[in-house]
């Protein structure tokens, strides 16, 4: 027998609203078969919930215009009902997020069913959340009742009936009855005073395989931490100097917060209050802490929990106070940059680089002030300030700024005249000297300040500079052509003008002063590696590597989001080509191991393998190879003119390795001639003769290249005891390039040579050779360790794996004739890198170093013959854990897994509010989404570079209004094409 339905509740407060004639006649129509009364009911309720929600969204997008309820027309125009919606909300394109202040109120309804799924499947609204749902079922809602008597502060003493409630409209019970009701369950309270139960309505999340275990491993877990929480305190009040454990008991607050939601979502009220709580911590422990190593942990983590609670203003004065008061920490500074130089709202040019003036006069007076033990210390701080802010400048636009600084500061430190005056006196003169306006560093025909000077008379005026160049806008191609002209006057300004130089009138940044350049004129001591340590700084501000064979790109600023920004201008078109030529070789069956070392990006430790050598990954210095024509960060030839006039009148071997390594990656054909010149004025350089060596070997003259390391072992008695210990890396050169020519024997043999010091054709493998000459190496490795030479040990140990790997035969690992015992040699290389991290050395540029080596041998064994992927995937693993960052590991890895994929998708508009700075990344849109996004979209776009005081060559504004113009007169006539496209 057929139930009948319960009738539909009746409300004296609920009108419903009349149907529009010929939606009630629609919705008769639809309803036939069924109950009309309450199918017609439910269909009403859900149309009306649909348009009041396309409504909402109306007003979001007009707040101004009045919407008036008309009524709903069937047929063609039924659509009416919905909105399409093809721009989305612009907020989230510019800020991330929606306007929360824009977003309606709504809700769901069904009580959270969904409709087509089974009546016992519902939303979990305790794990709800906007990016997802989770569903939950009637027997999960069971066993979830059940926990929550597990898991609560109380225990019922009561029987397991579940008591009636009466619940009638306008009748309340009475005293005794609800006095009644309280005696039939009584509650003990296992911490003390008991809490109330969750209200009707509300459930505990679970999974489907909860059981009694799981809460008693719930209330386990609670005893753990609030006994955690007593030591950590007690720790702090015993020891309150003790910045670890002041910190391991603010992180354990954040322990408290996630254990008290193991299934519930955390709410941002319970952030901020959590985040209160570790502020008001990090306040306690910065009171008790005096060392300034210490108070940059705790600062800075105090301000990563203050981002939480604080509003951006208050951020940016917390920050500024935090960096006057601390002047001494670079670390905190760069913070608080870092902060002010990402804030998206609040980002304008001049604002950040009066940051940079600030923090540039404050070191100043420290350096006049401070005292001795500090001098080195605030004038690296100054040296990497002037980084930043150079980048900064380019970045922004203000190219001729950034390197008219630069030309300053090497003129100004390195080319002085050597007069005793003061710095007064010697700024003075340098003014003289920049107004003249005679070829400065990096210029054709220039000679340095010192000799400038001294043939003021004779010289001769550089060439007149003109731009020349014409803006090649297109009405109907407007953003992609202004990039393309914006690029070219780009070009034309990576040089700075001068007065007499015929250049853009109307463009005020071209032609620099003195007094432009005047407040960032620092005088650097040649003391402690300070002149090194501003070249490399140069370097990177060239978009370069750092110089020095034993110099971590991964550890020094050239690793910093902020300073590696040169990849921006990188040739995507060969970049994107490489890539797709490396992901064809590793989806073949036998991929070629060489395909890894295409990658554009270096981030390792430069070594002599990687800048002269052609069978390792290369370490950069090839401007050619990684920009197109143009796209240089600056001009090659300034570049290139710059490092050639520096090595004439400085010396540093670092460096002239570098200037070698450079004219040797970009310019081939004249590397013989350079590397002569250069050997002929350091003639007792062991490590340049190394290097002169493996060019000649990788341009494939193996005689001369023998001959170069022959010559340079018998300079032994010429040389000073310091250069003497360079000795090792000339045999490791040599018998790396015999390696690569699959010539074990003469290998080996060079290996047995190196105790006696000299080339000896009469020795001979015996097991008392071998035993002498690894005692040679062993004991070289540990005495340079222990004097402190990591470096020159790290070298030792790579040739003592190289003897074990010619010489040993364990047979663990595949081993075809050519190839050695990789076991035993990768051996050697885990224990020395156990030995430091013993030390507590394990993050040290040599032991990176060390692991790089282990990877070269692990590439070399690879490309001969056959390997086993399990055994290379255990150590590049472990050397992924310690050197996550270094590229090496990274690309064998990936090889080593024959997968690598790129995701390819438009992330323009995110990458512009983390890089607010980089104009490069504007141009880069512009040229390649023109065709893509819409025109008001990429003018917005374009007009943001000027609220940020980017700098802009050519502008768009007369453009705009002409376009708007020929638009108004399109919409009289029949529309022909939108303008600012390619139509």
């Amino acid at each position: 027998m057929t139930e009948s339905k319960p009738a539909v509740p009746k409300f004296a407060s609920f009108k419903p609203k009349q149907l529009a004639p010929a939606l009630a006649l629609h919705e008769e129509r639809k309803s036939r078969g069924h109950d009309d009364r309450q199918d017609r009911s439910n269909k009403k309720r859900r149309h009306e919930h649909r348009r009041h929600r396309s409504r909402s969204r109306e007003e979001i997008r007009q707040p101004s215009l009045t919407i008036h309820e008309q009524p709903v027309i069937l047929g063609n125009e039924i659509h009416d009902l919905f909105i399409v919606d093809r721009k989305g909300e612009p907020e989230i394109l510019k800020y991330g997020l929606s306007y929360k202040y824009k977003v309606p109120d709504f809700h769901r309804v069904g009580a959270g069913r969904i409709l087509g799924a089974s009546s016992h499947i519902k939303i979990d609204r305790d794990h709800d959340t906007s990016a997802s749902i989770t569903l939950t079922t009637g027997q999960q809602t069971k066993l979830r009742a059940q926990k929550k008597y597990l898991n609560a502060d109380f225990i019922s003493l009561a029987s397991g009936k579940g008591r009636e409630r009466k619940r009638h409209k306008g009748v309340t019970p009475s005293s005794e009855e609800s006095a009644g009701e309280d005696e039939k369950e009584d509650y003990r309270s296992i911490h003390g005073k008991s809490k109330s139960q969750p209200p009707d309505g509300f459930e505990y999340a679970i999974e489907d395989d909860v059981s009694e275990s799981d809460a008693e491993r719930s209330i386990h877990l609670e005893e753990s931490l609030n006994q955690k929480s007593i030591r950590l305190s007690q720790r702090v009040n015993e020891f309150p100097q003790d910045v670890d454990a002041w910190l391991a008991l603010i992180d354990h607050q954040g322990t408290l917060l996630q254990s008290g939601h193991l299934n519930q979502r955390i709410t941002n009220a319970e952030i901020r209050s959590t985040a209160d709580i570790k502020i008001h911590l990090y306040g306690k422990a910065l009171e008790k802490c005096n060392s300034l190593q210490n108070r940059e942990r705790l600062l800075v983590g105090m301000l990563k929990e203050g981002a939480k609670v604080w509003d951006l203003n208050m951020q940016a004065d917390k920050w500024e106070q935090i960096s006057r008061e601390n002047i001494h920490s670079l670390i905190l500074w760069k913070s608080y940059l870092d902060f002010k130089q990402t804030n998206f709202p609040t980002f304008r040019y001049e604002d950040i680089r009066e940051v940079f003036v600030k923090r540039i006069k404050s070191l100043s007076g420290e350096v006049v002030s401070g005292k001795r033990e500090v001098i080195g210390s605030l004038h690296r701080q100054l040296i990497y300030v002037l980084l930043r802010l150079t980048v900064y400048l380019r970045e922004t636009g203000y190219l001729e700024l950034s390197i008219a600084i630069w030309q300053a500061l090497i003129e100004f430190n390195l080319f002085a005249p050597k007069v005793p005056i003061n710095t007064i006196e010697r700024i003075a003169m340098f003014k003289d000297f920049w107004e003249s306006e005679v070829p400065r560093i990096g210029e054709d025909g220039a000679l340095g300040w010192k000799n400038s000077t001294e043939h003021l008379d004779s010289l001769e005026q550089p060439e007149v500079l003109r731009d020349g160049i014409g803006d090649s806008l297109n009405i109907h191609n407007i953003f992609e052509t202004w990039a393309r002209s914006e690029r070219s006057r780009n070009q034309a300004s990576q040089r700075p003008a001068r007065a007499m130089d015929e250049v853009t009138e109307d463009d005020p940044f071209r032609v620099i002063l003195v007094s432009d350049i005047e407040e960032y004129l620092i005088a650097i001591p040649n003391s402690e590696g300070l002149h090194q340590h501003m070249l490399n700084a140069f370097l990177q501000f060239c978009g370069l590597p750092s110089a020095g064979p034993y110099t971590s790109s991964c550890q020094d600023w050239g690793s910093e989001q902020f300073i590696i920004g040169d990849s921006i201008g990188c040739d995507f078109p060969t970049l994107q080509h490489n890539q797709v030529s490396l992901l064809t070789e590793l989806d073949r069956k036998q991929p070629d191991i060489s395909s890894v070392l295409s990658t554009r990006i270096t981030k390792f430790v430069v070594a002599h393998e990687s800048m002269f050598g052609n069978s390792w990954f290369a370490n950069g210095t090839s401007c050619k190879e990684r920009w197109s024509e143009g796209n240089c960060p600056v001009s090659y030839k300034w570049i290139r003119n710059s490092f050639r006039q520096i090595s004439q009148i400085y010396y540093h071997q670092d460096f002239m390795e570098y200037y070698l390594a450079f004219e040797w990656r970009n310019e081939p054909d004249t590397i013989k001639k350079v590397a002569k010149s250069v050997l002929k004025r350091h003639s007792s350089n062991l490590r340049l003769y190394a290097a002169y060596g493996m060019i000649e070997y990788s341009k494939g003259n193996k005689d001369i290249a023998s001959g170069v390391f022959s010559a340079a072992l018998d300079m032994i008695s010429k040389t000073s005891r310091d250069e003497r210990k360079d000795m090792i890396i000339i045999w490791k050169s040599w018998i790396w390039a015999l390696l690569e020519e699959a010539d074990n024997a003469s290998a080996l043999h060079l290996l047995l040579c190196i105790e006696s010091g000299a080339l000896n054709d009469t020795i001979k493998l015996s097991p008392a050779t071998l035993l002498k000459t690894k005692q040679h190496l062993s004991s070289s490795r540990d005495h340079y360790l222990s004097a402190g030479e990591a470096a020159c040990a790290t070298t030792y140990v790579e040739c003592l794996a190289l003897l074990e790997y010619l010489t040993s035969q364990s047979r663990t690992e595949p081993q075809s004739s050519t190839q050695g015992d990789i076991t035993s040699a990768i051996s050697v290389f885990m224990s020395f890198s156990q030995g430091l991290a013993s030390h507590q050395t394990g993050s040290t540029v040599s032991h990176e170093l060390a692991l790089q080596s282990a990877a070269r041998l692990l590439y070399h064994h690879a490309r001969i013959g056959p390997f086993r992927p399990a055994f290379f995937r255990r150590h590049l693993t472990n050397f992924l854990t310690l050197f996550p960052r270094n590229t090496i590991f990274l690309s064998l890895y990936v090889f080593n897994e024959s997968r690598l994929r790129i995701e390819n998708r438009d992330v323009w508009y995110r990458a512009l509010r983390a890089c607010p700075w980089a104009k490069e990344l504007y141009i880069v849109g512009f040229e390649n989404l023109s065709g893509i996004m819409e025109f008001a979209e990429l003018k917005g776009t374009w007009k943001v570079m000027g609220e940020k005081d980017l700098r802009v060559h050519v502008d768009l504004e007369d453009m705009f209004e002409e376009i708007g113009e020929q638009e108004e007169a399109q919409k009289r006539k029949a529309p022909v094409r939108k303008l600012g496209f390619k139509g």
